[in-house]
């Protein structure tokens, strides 16, 4: 598409003739000018719309007229590219500009562009130009993008009725979908838009069914609608830049949908035998009603004179019918010489159909030729005014001047006229005379800048760079600028290959091999011209010393023939020339800093293999070569030593390319990898040989298989991570010691089609992971998949011509395009016989395709009217392998049928069901009558008609359609009814021109529907729940087509991206009955539930229409007993001691106790008899998990034992379960002892271990008690079958640590557990330690305390003693539950990890520190987790160690540039210093939110209590001091704050008394005796010193003059009272903010007549030298007590409602004036049926008839909660007087009422609070306007709850709210929530049956975080919080994810509780 193209649709005819090619005698082509063109390949990085790239021009987006800039969308070519996107129409509104909402789900999608409407319809152009041009209308210079491929995603519909999503769009020339697809294909009345619409309700089962691609040939301009049939509806919709986005291989199509193109008639200036350069301006004004580019024109019969076209290489002579494409004519290529009187026909194409008519040029002959003489002006200014072109014609004719940039530049004549700075483009013209022909234009594009044009010029300086190799890591570029004035500027560079080099300042860094182009400019001074630009380019090559190939690399060695020789393995990959190469080898081992190219030494020699040559692309490798102890040498390499070797291959030995450098490693025997085998498209066999040499032990063997060539080490293949991408076991899996040899090899499967990947056999010794060798590096490259052929329809259509369609899908093959046309139908298999092709297979154009699917098309002429013709597309590739489309048939004559997609496909009754058939016709330029056939079966005639609707076919009438003749393209319609359930219905549409006898008939493609839809279900509630199963039920409708049912159940109810859906099942189970063909009642059994578990269930159904899915709904199972666990004491004095233990609830709240007693006996149930039970310690929570207890137990008798247990009891379905733990025991004033685990542990020995605390008396003996039985009493061991002193055995009672102990015991058996324990008596008795266990000869394994722990992310740690055997193997157990079994280990693990001993040390006598890295784990839990080491003799298992994950700190840069790490910890730790920068800003701190004020310092301390995002504050950097003049001496000053004066003081020696060191003359401000009036000042002087070689010095000071302060005086107009009611305390009530006397106006106890009267109040203060006297005015209206109504009150309100408020509900009671908010505060009133907020100069006040659950003062955050149906008085000061206060209640708003102020400005009205309102959060707004008329706004958080009903059912909604990606409930939300809670308990009645419904909610922002894990823990945090507070009940949590907008308050947990009685 050109330059003019695209002017004709924005500027005037004018302009365009302006635009055109004149004649130009010429004889070889010559270029003309257009606009900027760029071709964007199918792998080059899509267009990017980047929202923080956008500069709103006009507007913002979201209104008609709204211009957003995009800048740098692409660079492509060299060429960058901006983005204008116009908001053309909106209907309804646009609520999110480009913001992601659902369409998040789409790759990459903060590259596309999104829009979210609210109803109606929103229409955008896009426009493309060269980067740094267009700065609003009429500027900027437009580029031409080829090869554009737009998707637009997320087109789906909703279970309103009627409820569809659609994107229209125009100008394409094919678009795609998935088949089958959710959309249908419509054009829209009244306009050429195409409509893709969403069309199957509930069937929305996949993503890439709901989105169309579309592809542009050409485009500068393009225009797309979004919008919903249901209005009101919210919508997300956006579009993908680039292919398609989303899994699956869509099914491309022609677009039919299309108005030719038309044009004009033309004249041009010929004279006999010059040759005339045609431009596009002389085929007409092109016009295309689709917005479809100018593509081409097809030329027909050329009078008097020759046309020719440049073919590449020669001029040839055009014939009728050719095809010349405006790409050729703008360059030049096409050419008219006449001679004489001439015409040429023409017809213009726009990449789908040729106009209908033809139109003509005519040649008109003038005796002379003629040319323009117009020189670029240069750069010019705005401030220099108008300037003259000087532009010429030689024919002596008035040269006519164009501005194509009119907003930059016009013209005035010949003059040019500055308009704004910018890119000013003038084309010169001259139409010539009957004397003249046409001169060709001449274009000139300048810089206009502000200011004055600059008076000097410049050069650049950019010395050519020479080509360089990757070896090189940067290049200077030398560029310089030299202004003529001898001015030296620094150019810019510029990469136009960003992938290929890039630069920094004026260098330039090379990054990759390729063609690197650099751009340098210069843009000037206000006095120097921009310079032109220099434009370099130069080659990169792979690797050292260049050369030309382009890869070369290192594969490893093998061994071969029993360890006697070697192989070194290489790649070349030849670059289509024969190539040198050679291995080289040496003992030296490269420098750590090489890693290209070996060298020798003085000790050991570099040797290189003979030359070889390699003709193609392929795996090398060398000879044998000797592999001994001897040393290496030219013709043997030394088995004994380390070797490095590395491939070298060349063209020219000047230009060496060099492997990678590798080193020989086959330690554990001898590796050779080999060729594959049994390959397909997805599988493949590894292969390789193998030899074990070792006679000690056993080799394991492996395949490493990669998908890139990386090799670590210089031996290993291994991805990025140094791990295999996929590690396979070999068959045989290993080798025996003894010299043993096998061939191995591992089948893989999941491979991708056609694609390399790597592989490499290695060895591993059974005994020493260490011991490794690595056979060679094999590449292989998968099968590539069939291509596709899809033959599509016919366009183009002409009385002899058309244009054939199709689309070819590669799957990675070459694949040429061909079609097969023919008027025989004959075929085969589908495949029309070759022989009957006419002219043989015909290439279609493009003549290749590779890569993904391309539409194929191929005009054919010759064709005769009213002859039908068959054709196919076929794709050729491997030569001769093929692939054919479907074969379709067209009568050339006939109209243009196309079948489009059934809609509206419904039940009207019973089973009775109606459609609407859809087609398009494009009748080629006669009348088509049209009709559809419809029938249950789709056989075909060989032309493609519906055998059922063909005379003897079955004879089904052919239906009329709607329209039923059509002259023009456009769409028909069938309303066809009385269809019947069930039933499979194909049609097609059918035009017919009855102008010809017979028929001209033409067939569209047959389709199909099915009168059923997807079922419709229903989840119901669950039918029977015990405690591991549960009955669920359902419903389902069948809508026609047999139904299968089941029911998805899940541990969560997080869903899918396809909101309602079930994100994960535990298991789906089959629904009974199984299927229904009507309507059926359904139930489904799970089994093998968990107790005391919430469980989230759906009915859900499926048919051949599509699958449903029930609403989510939940079910709790029964809780079971809980686990108590007895710990031991601690604290252990000679009275006192802590009891410990741990408790699981069990599922439901458990209440908690201890036991204990001086007897350990126990009853029956395991409770000691006799023992004294503790009061109730703590309730442990039905979710809270494992929880520590404690109790502090004192007056014991000293020196005696205690035996003591926890116990635990909750109660299930009215049942109590008591469990008592175990019975443990301490000694008062006894030792305080700890067994810890045994060490050095061997067959026959090992030490046992314990530490001993004296606890106040010297300890006498320390023992250990050693058994195999661990049998015990009161916890000591029973038999000892070793017993003896610790050591040490005594010590004193000085010291007071935990001493440590030990002991070796010997004399084990190997394999035997044992059991032990220590025991230390003083004088108070003996205590016994823990009994521990470790198994003679089994390896060690110890737990040691985790490290790393983030809040996500830890390492668990241990040792590992292998004790001599080595293969042992070692475990980590990690647990979210301290329970442990009888064994030790813990019970339950939510993550094992295996120890790879594989690069740690070989020892197995010595201890081994070992770790695993978990990572998934969730902020602030406690996780437990011990190591387990196995091995021959047996298992030991290490003590359960546990740690606390913290929180996570995320910096943001805001603006600057960097990077920063985020933070996480698990206390009070300093944050990360920042890094970030910005240039012209000094970093201010961190900030909560981008716009917000400091919150944290530069490393200040943070507790890490929650996740945190903080941004960057940056302050604009001061100005740069001046340079100083010669410096003086400094004086110095000194002054300090003076003491606060009372008011009336004059300043007087007291205040301006500086000071300064040397002897000066200070100037006060103010003056001495100056009286200033209350308030703070600042005090300057400038004090001068005597000694003129001091400078002056200055300082100021801070004043505070006393004066008296106004009270504030809070008073509201009371409400109305009756007559003869006397004034009292409840109108009198004035308040003042300090203690005084108020005196009423009138008084208390004055009766007043019916009416409106002021109330006055005097106030005094009681300290009047401090506080002024005040006073308050209100007024109170009297009613007549026979007619009580008020004031009439308005009646609709003045104020617009608050759309901030209305998205965004206010967090915290807010008020604002003039946008600002104000310093205020809250308190409740006297009643506590509301507060009152008041502001420095205003106040409101809100109040109910029930009581308010509020917050203190200080909370400004908590919500009012108010009754619905109450009334509300709200009170006001401080407003307009006479003016109107509008109050409404949010999120929809409500207008609530009106009233109006008084003379005073203040308002008191009741309202009452509609039912109709939903209950939970809300505002509440009284809007209004201030004295000066500005707006005043007060916003109150509520929350709305039912009406009290005694006796009745109640419930409570409200919403929790979090911090920003955070799921911790805050301090002043758990009282929030306490406070509600408190409300609802009140209202409960004893004994009703409570439920408790959480669901937890995700902000949908850029940023949501891990949306499943905020959503869980949100929900299970406020539930835990709601338990906590004692609310019993049934508890349902919900994880539904993201919410619905995205606002702030988008982030909560809604909860609702419900309850049976209400008292």
């Amino acid at each position: 598409m050109s330059f003019s193209t695209y002017l004709r649709r924005r500027i005037t005819p004018t302009v365009i003739a302006a635009l055109a090619l004149g004649l130009l005698t010429v004889i070889t082509p010559q270029g003309a000018q257009a606009a900027t063109t760029v071709y964007i390949n199918d792998t080059d990085a899509p267009l990017a719309f980047v929202k923080t790239n956008a500069v709103n021009i006009v507007g913002t987006g979201v209104a008609a007229g709204d211009v957003v800039l995009y800048k740098t969308v692409g660079t492509y070519g060299g060429v960058s590219i901006d983005a204008a996107v116009t908001t053309i129409s909106v209907s309804g509104s646009i609520a999110n500009y480009d913001n992601p909402g659902s369409a998040s789900t789409a790759a990459g999608y903060l590259n596309n562009w999104m829009i979210n409407t609210v109803g109606g319809e929103a229409r955008f152009r896009f426009e493309f130009f060269r980067a740094g041009t267009y700065t609003g209308a009429n500027t900027g210079i437009p580029v031409v993008l080829q090869n554009v491929k737009i998707t637009s995603i997320d087109l789906d519909c909703s279970s309103a009725a009627g409820s569809y999503q659609y994107t229209d769009a125009t100008g394409f020339q094919k678009y795609a979908m998935m088949s089958p697809t959710n959309l249908a294909v419509q054009t829209v009345a009244s306009t050429n838009r195409v409509r893709f619409i969403a069309n199957k309700t509930g069937s929305r089962s996949s993503v890439p069914e709901d989105q169309v691609m579309l592809k542009y040939d050409a485009v500068q301009t393009i225009e797309f609608s979004f919008g919903n049939l249901v209005a009101g509806s919210t919508n997300y919709f956006g579009l993908v830049f680039g292919g398609w986005p989303n899994g699956g291989v869509p099914t491309e199509y022609t677009n039919v949908f299309n108005t030719p193109p038309t044009s004009t008639n033309t004249n041009i200036n010929t004279s006999n035998g010059v040759a005339t350069v045609l431009s596009t301006t002389n085929f007409g004004t092109y016009a295309d009603a689709d917005n479809n580019p100018f593509m081409s024109v097809k030329i027909g019969t050329v009078t008097g004179g020759t046309l020719q076209w440049y073919n590449g290489t020669t001029w040839a002579n055009v014939t009728a019918g050719q095809v010349i494409t405006v790409a050729d004519i703008e360059k030049g290529y096409l050419k008219f010489t006449a001679s004489g009187a001439s015409s040429i026909q023409f017809w213009v194409y726009d990449g789908l159909d040729f106009s209908t008519n033809p139109y003509t040029i005519t040649g008109t002959n003038a005796a002379g030729s003629q040319t323009i003489t117009f020189a670029n002006p240069g750069t010019k200014g705005v401030g220099s005014g108008q300037f003259a072109s000087n532009a010429v014609a030689t024919s002596g004719l008035t040269v006519e001047l164009v501005s194509l940039t009119p907003g930059v530049c016009t013209v005035s004549g010949l003059n040019i006229v500055p308009v704004i700075a910018g890119t000013c483009i003038i084309v010169a013209k001259q139409p010539g005379d009957s004397n003249f022909g046409a001169a060709p234009e001449v274009t000139q594009e300048f810089l206009i800048v502000a200011g004055s044009a600059p008076t000097e010029t410049q050069t650049i300086t950019f010395p050519q760079p020479s080509d360089q190799s990757l070896d090189t890591a940067t290049v200077a570029s030398g560029a310089s600028s030299l202004a003529t004035n001898g001015t030296s500027l620094t150019p810019t560079l510029t990469s136009n290959t960003p992938s290929i080099c890039s630069v920094t300042g004026l260098t330039i860094n090379i990054l990759a091999v390729g063609t690197c182009t650099i751009t340098a400019s210069q843009p000037g001074t206000t006095i120097i011209a921009p310079a032109t630009n220099v434009t370099r380019s130069f080659n990169i090559t792979a690797v050292a010393g260049g050369g030309t190939v382009p890869a070369t690399q290192t594969w490893g060695s093998s061994i071969v023939n029993n360890g006697g020789q070697v192989h070194l393995h290489g790649y070349v990959q030849t670059n289509g020339t024969s190539t040198t190469y050679l291995f080289c080898y040496t003992e030296t081992k490269p420098a750590s800093t090489t890693t290209k190219i070996l060298v020798g030494s003085s000790n050991a020699s570099l040797y290189c293999t003979s030359t070889s040559s390699a003709a193609s692309d392929s795996a090398v490798e060398t000879a044998d070569i000797s592999y001994t102890g001897s040393s290496t040498n030219a013709s043997r390499i030394n088995s004994g030593s380390t070797v490095y070797f590395q491939i070298i291959a060349y063209h020219s030995s000047a230009n060496k390319v060099y492997g990678q450098i590798m080193q020989i490693a086959q330690g554990a025997g001898n590796v050779k990898t080999t060729t594959e085998s049994n390959l397909t498209q997805t599988s493949a066999t590894l292969n390789g040989t193998a030899k074990n040499t070792s006679s000690k032990s056993s080799r394991n063997l492996y395949f490493c298989l990669n998908a890139a060539y990386n090799v670590v080490n210089r031996v290993q293949l291994a991805n990025a991570d140094g791990k295999c991408d996929q590690k396979l076991t070999a068959n045989p899996a290993n080798l025996s010691s003894g010299n043993s040899t096998s061939s191995s090899n591992a089948a893989v499967t999941g491979l991708k089609p056609a694609t390399y990947y790597y592989y490499q056999h290695y060895m591993v010794s059974s005994k020493s992971s260490s011991t490794i060798s690595y056979g060679n590096i094999v590449r292989f490259k998968t099968s590539a998949a069939s291509p596709e052929a899809t033959t599509l329809g016919v366009t183009g259509y002409t009385t002899t011509s058309a244009t054939l369609t199709g689309s070819i899908l590669s799957n990675d093959n070459s694949v040429t395009p061909k079609f097969c046309y023919t008027e025989t139908a004959t075929s085969s298999a589908g495949v029309l016989s070759e022989g009957n092709c006419i002219g043989g297979l015909v290439i279609a154009s493009p003549e290749t395709v590779s890569v993904g699917t391309l539409g194929v098309n191929r005009v054919i002429t010759g064709l005769v009217s009213g002859h039908t013709y068959y054709y196919q597309t076929v794709g050729v590739y491997n030569s001769t392998s093929k692939v054919y489309g479907a074969i379709r048939s067209f009568t050339l004559g006939a109209p243009a049928a196309t079948t489009l997609t059934a809609t509206g496909v419904k039940v009207t009754s019973g089973t009775s069901w109606e459609a609407q058939l859809n087609g398009f016709i494009n009748p080629n330029g006669g009348t088509s009558t049209n009709y559809f056939c419809i029938s249950d079966t789709n056989t075909v005639t060989a032309k493609g008609a519906m055998t059922r609707c063909v005379t003897g076919g079955g004879a089904v009438a052919l239906d009329t359609a709607t329209a039923e003749t059509r002259t023009t393209s456009g769409p028909i319609t069938l309303s066809k009814t009385g269809l019947t359930a069930g039933v499979t219905y194909y049609f097609q549409a059918i035009g017919r021109n009855l102008t010809q006898s017979p028929s001209l008939d033409n067939y569209g493609e047959v389709l199909s529907f099915i009168t059923a839809s997807a079922p419709d279900v229903t989840t119901e509630d669950v039918l029977v729940v015990g405690v591991d199963t549960a009955t669920v039920r359902g419903t389902m409708t069948a809508n026609g087509a047999l139904t299968t049912g089941s029911f998805c159940i899940s541990a969560s109810s997080a869903a899918t991206i396809i909101d309602g859906v079930l994100d994960s099942c535990l298991f789906v189970i089959p629904s009974s009955p199984l299927t229904t063909s009507t309507n059926s009642a359904t139930t489904g059994a799970a089994v093998g539930l968990s107790q005391a578990t919430t469980y989230y269930y759906q009915q859900i159904g499926d048919n051949s229409q599509g699958t449903s899915y029930g609403t989510i709904k939940s079910f709790t199972t029964f809780a079971g007993s809980p686990v108590a666990t007895t710990v031991a004491a601690t604290n252990v004095l000679a009275t006192t001691a802590t009891l410990n233990g741990r408790v699981n609830s069990g599922g439901a709240a458990a209440t908690v106790k201890f036991c204990y007693y001086t007897s350990s006996s126990t009853d029956s149930n395991g409770k000691i008899t006799s023992c004294t039970l503790t009061s109730t310690v703590t309730t442990v929570g039905a979710t809270a998990g494992l929880t520590s207890v404690l109790f502090n137990v004192d007056s014991l008798t000293a020196n005696t034992t205690y035996y003591f247990q926890v116990v635990a009891s909750n109660t299930v379905n009215g049942a109590t379960n008591t469990i008592y733990g175990a019975v443990l025991s301490f000694k008062t004033g006894a030792p305080i002892v700890q067994t810890m685990a045994a060490t050095s542990v061997t067959g026959t020995s090992a030490v046992l271990n314990g530490t001993v605390k004296a606890n106040g008396s010297n300890i006498s003996n320390v023992q250990f008690c050693l058994a195999t039985d661990p049998t015990a009493s009161n916890g000591q061991i029973t038999t000892c079958t070793s017993s003896g002193n610790a050591t040490p055995a005594t010590f004193a009672s000085s010291i007071t640590i935990a001493n440590p102990e030990s002991r070796t015991v010997t004399g084990l058996t190997s394999g035997t557990t044992y059991y032990f324990q220590i025991i230390a008596t003083n004088s108070q008795g003996t205590s016994y330690g823990e009994i521990l266990t470790f198994t003679a000869g089994a390896p060690i394994g110890v737990t040691t305390d985790a490290t790393l722990v983030t809040g996500s992310t830890a390492r668990l740690n241990g040792t590992v003693n292998r004790n001599g055997d080595a293969g042992t193997t070692a475990t980590f157990c990690l647990s979210d539950a301290e329970d442990v079994g009888a064994d030790g280990a813990l019970a339950t693990c939510i993550s094992t990890g295996d120890v790879d001993f594989t690069s740690l040390s070989a020892s197995t006598s010595t201890d081994i520190a070992v770790y695993i890295d978990v990572t998934d784990l969730v902020a602030g839990n406690t996780y437990f987790f011990q190591i387990k080491a196995s091995g021959t003799n047996g298992t030991s298992i290490g003590q359960v160690l546990n740690f606390s994950t913290g929180y996570t700190v995320q910096f943001l840069a805001n603006g600057g540039s960097g990077s920063m790490n985020s933070q996480s910890a698990v206390s009070t730790t300093a944050l990360t210093a920042n890094t970030y920068t910005k240039t012209g800003a000094t970093f201010g701190g961190w900030s909560l939110t981008s716009g917000g004020s400091v919150a944290y310092a530069d490393g200040a301390n943070y507790d890490f209590s929650a996740n945190l995002t903080l941004y960057a504050i940056w302050n604009a950097s001061a100005a740069p001091t001046p340079t100083p003049t010669p410096e003086k001496k400094k004086a110095k000053l000194n002054w300090n704050n003076p003491t606060p004066i009372k008011q009336g003081t004059p300043l007087s020696g007291n205040q301006l008394n500086a000071i300064t060191d040397v002897p000066s003359v200070c100037v006060y401000s103010p003056a001495l005796g100056t009286i200033l009036p209350a308030g703070t000042y600042t005090l300057s002087v400038t004090c001068t010193p005597t000694d003129p070689n001091y400078e002056p010095i200055s300082g100021t000071v801070t004043l505070i003059v006393k004066g008296k302060v106004k009270p504030q005086i809070l008073w509201f107009n009371p409400s109305s009272i009756i007559n003869p009611t006397p004034l009292g305390g409840g109108q009198l009530n004035a308040l003042a903010n300090v203690p005084g006397k108020y005196t009423y106006n009138p008084p208390a106890g004055t009766v007043l007549a019916p009416g409106i009267h002021p109330l006055n109040v005097k106030f005094t203060p009681d300290n009047r030298e401090d506080n002024e006297d005040m006073e308050a005015n209100v007024t109170i209206e009297v009613l007549d007590k026979k007619d009580s109504k008020p004031a009439v009150v308005p009646t609709k309100p003045v104020n617009t409602p608050d759309t901030k408020t209305a998205t965004t509900p206010a967090p915290a009671v807010i008020l604002q004036t003039a946008g600002k908010s104000e310093t205020i505060t809250v308190r409740q009133n006297d009643e506590k049926t509301g507060i009152i907020v008041t502001a420095p100069d205003w106040s409101l006040a809100i109040k109910s008839t029930t009581q308010f659950v509020q917050g203190n003062v200080e909370d400004t955050s908590a919500r009012v909660v108010i009754e619905k149906g109450n009334t509300v008085t709200t009170s006001g000061t401080g407003f307009k007087p006479f003016s109107q206060v509008d109050v409404w209640v949010y999120s929809t708003p409500t207008w609530l009422g009106a009233v109006m102020t008084d003379q005073f400005g203040n308002f008191t009205t009741t309202l009452p609070m509609p039912n109709a309102l939903p209950e939970g959060d809300h505002t509440f707004q009284a809007k209004g306007q201030t004295p000066e008329s500005t707006e005043r706004v007060a916003a109150i958080p509520i929350t709305l709850v039912p009406a009290t009903v005694a006796n009745k059912p109640g419930s409570l909604r409200f919403e929790v709210y979090f911090g920003m990606n955070s799921p911790v409930v805050t301090k002043a939300e758990n009282a929030r929530i306490a406070k509600l809670v408190q409300y609802a308990q009140k209202k409960i009645a004893s004994g009703a049956k409570i439920t408790v419904e959480v669901n937890g909610w995700v902000q949908p922002n850029p940023r949501p975080g891990d949306i499943k894990y905020l959503s869980t823990h949100r929900a299970d945090n406020v539930a835990k919080a709601l338990r906590a507070l004692g609310l019993k009940g049934a508890y349902t949590k919900r994880y539904p994810g993201l919410a619905k907008d995205n606002i702030p308050t988008a982030r909560h947990a809604s909860v609702v509780i419900r309850w049976s009685i209400t008292k």
